[in-house]
Parts: C-alpha cells; structure tokens; sequence
C-alpha cells in the first residue's frame, strides 16, 4: 500500500495530540512521530503572508505575515484506519495550496 498524505488541524495541540492517539504510541504514552507505517511533522509557528511589505533597518523589503491560528501537522500513513479515525475526529483538512508538503 501507498503512503496516504493528510494535512491536519486542530483549535488547540491537545485537541491535535487527542485525536492523534491513534497512531502508535511510545512507552509513555507519547505520540512516534515515525513507524513503519507512518511518520508525522508537527509543523509550530505556521505563518503566511498578509500581502503587505515591510523594510527592515537596512532597507531590505520581506513580505509581512501572521500566525495561523490553531494546532497543525503533517501525516504520512498506510493505515486506512487511521485515515479514517482522523477524519471522523475532524482533524483532517484539505487545503488547496498547501503551505509545507512531504518531498
């Protein structure tokens, strides 16, 4: 089977961490970021651009941007099943442009 790829997002991280329990978990419970059968990047700080210009001290110009609100991560599975759970906890979302994706 395939690697199936899923963007995902949640309000808060423990809302994320909750629905991502059912991937396999390390000894204390913790979330494996990489198996077998999957492997997950948690993706803090998101930012994207607001469409303004700033110029920094040495009047270099970079494009403004702003926190993205909520929890995200990035999900690689062969697990059908875990496709599934996530999808019916509402994690799952499916966004036209991506802002990080797997190489």
């Amino acid at each position: 089977m395939n690697y199936l790829t899923m963007y995902l997002h949640a309000t808060t991280e423990q809302e994320l961490r909750d629905a991502l329990s059912v991937l396999q978990l390390d000894d204390e419970g913790g979330i494996l970021t990489a198996s077998h059968v999957h492997c997950l990047v948690w993706l803090p700080g998101l930012r994207r651009p607001t469409g303004a210009t700033l110029t920094d001290d040495d009047g270099n110009e970079y494009p403004e941007t702003k926190p993205v609100p909520g929890a995200h991560a990035n999900l690689r599975t062969k697990s059908q099943a875990v496709v599934d759970a996530l999808t019916a906890a509402g994690v799952v979302i499916h966004p036209e442009t991506p802002m990080v994706v797997f190489s």
